[in-house]
Order: C-alpha cells, then structure tokens, then sequence
C-alpha cells in the first residue's frame, strides 16, 4: 500500500470507522452510491428517517428484529454479480494495518495484550478468506437506513474480502446502548447473522473480535482512551460468546 501523509490516513480511518457515529450531512439530503441498489447513485439521510441505530426501533421491535434486518441487507450487499470487482478496491490487510502496528509495538515491548491476541486471529482469519468479493465496509447501525423500497446500507467504503468482515462492525453497535457489551447478545447476533453470511458462527465472532481491536487501535490512535477500552470490552464479550459457543 502506497504511503499517505498523516491527514489522509486520518481521514479514512474515520471514514471507514468501525464504530462511526450516526450519519449525519451539511445539508438535507446526502447523496452516495449504495451496494444494495447496485451501485445507483441513491439519496440518503439520516434526518427525518429511521436507522437501525434510532432508540425508537430499537424500543419497539427489539434488537434481534434489527440483527436481522442488517441481515438481509448484508445478503442483498453480497449478493453474486456479473461484471468483475472494481481494482481499486482495498484489501482487508490494509484496512487492519493499525491493528497490526498497535500489536507489533505490544510485542516488542515485552506485553501480551489483547491486541497481540486479535492481530493473531485477524491474521488466522486473512490467511484462509472464503469466497472473496467486493463489501460494504462500514455496516453499522447508523448506516442502515429505512427507504420507501426498504432497508438499505448507505457511505460504502469500497473493500473486498470475506463477506463476515461487513458484519463485524454491528457488534459494536449502537453505541448508545450497553448491550454490546453483553455475551449473551454477541451470541444472538452471531446466531442470526452466520447463516445469512454463509460462515460458521465462530467464524463471525472472529472477525468481530479482530475488528474490535482494530477499532480500538484507531481510537488509541486518536487520542481517545476511553472508547477504545470500551472497544475492547466488546471484543472480550464476542471472545467470552465464542468460548461457549465452542464448550
């Protein structure tokens, strides 16, 4: 990967944020290409219309009625098509490449830590993806939005990779609620959303624990502490999910 001045990785690192806040626009309307469409260019916002993020839906249907939803979404984003993927689009190795300097540095300071342990997993995960193709790379509560032809993932990132990294990032979503960091939650999403991405179950809790990391890194990066700890303790909840899951 060709090297960026600082500003510009600081950009797409938060444009391509696991745990991004919810979508917001200068103006009343936000226009991009959405995956679900296609590649139409689709007009999108935040304001005035619902996302899986908003505390109302959460309320009145519940959380697994949203894992769900961002379910068939994701079928819909990696659904077969014909033409070839774009060239450019960026590979997951350098999506996670602050992952890997944050557990390098870790390393060779004598620690083991917690992102050694997911760097490891990432790598495990990197070395044998299963059915490659063009993602979203930024699925997350926020950026799933109700639309009069239904729910649809909006600001894709342009990655390619194995279809269970777009789902790592809901895990720790919302933000605002506390159950992401439950075990017993980090379960039911991995129930619900394996089949739809055709992975085993504990494959998707490690690409979300690898992810976890990831975003904590990035936060480290940013100076700020606090979410990437609570990063973290996401990612020991889907590791805790994934231990019973596997007794």
């Amino acid at each position: 990967m060709a090297a960026r001045s600082r500003s510009s990785r600081r950009a797409r690192r938060r444009s391509a944020r696991l745990t991004a806040r919810p979508v917001s626009c200068a103006g009343p309307m936000a226009t991009g290409r959405c995956a679900c469409s296609g590649g139409r260019e689709t007009s999108c916002c935040s304001n005035g219309r619902e996302t899986l993020a908003s505390l109302s839906h959460l309320e009145r249907h519940g959380d697994d009625s949203a894992t769900g939803i961002a379910a068939e979404v994701l079928q819909r984003l990696h659904a077969a098509r014909d033409s070839p993927p774009p060239a450019a689009l960026t590979p997951l190795h350098d999506i996670l490449a602050a992952l890997f300097l944050k557990a390098e540095g870790d390393r060779r300071a004598g620690r083991r830590t917690q992102f050694i342990e997911a760097a490891e997993c990432a790598q495990a995960l990197l070395s044998s993806q299963r059915d490659v193709r063009p993602l979203h790379g930024d699925v997350h509560h926020a950026n799933i939005l109700s639309a009069p032809r239904g729910w649809l993932a909006i600001d894709p990132k342009g990655l390619i990779g194995e279809p269970a990294f777009d789902a790592a990032n809901l895990f720790c979503n919302p933000l605002e609620k506390d159950l992401r960091f439950r075990e017993d939650r980090a379960l039911s999403m991995a129930a619900i959303l394996s089949p739809a991405l055709g992975c085993a179950a504990e494959r998707l809790l490690d690409y979300a624990f690898a992810f976890s990391a990831l975003s904590a890194a990035w936060h480290l990066e940013d100076g700020d502490p606090g979410e990437a700890e609570r990063s973290l303790a996401v990612g020991r909840a889907v590791r805790a999910a994934r231990a019973r899951l596997m007794s």
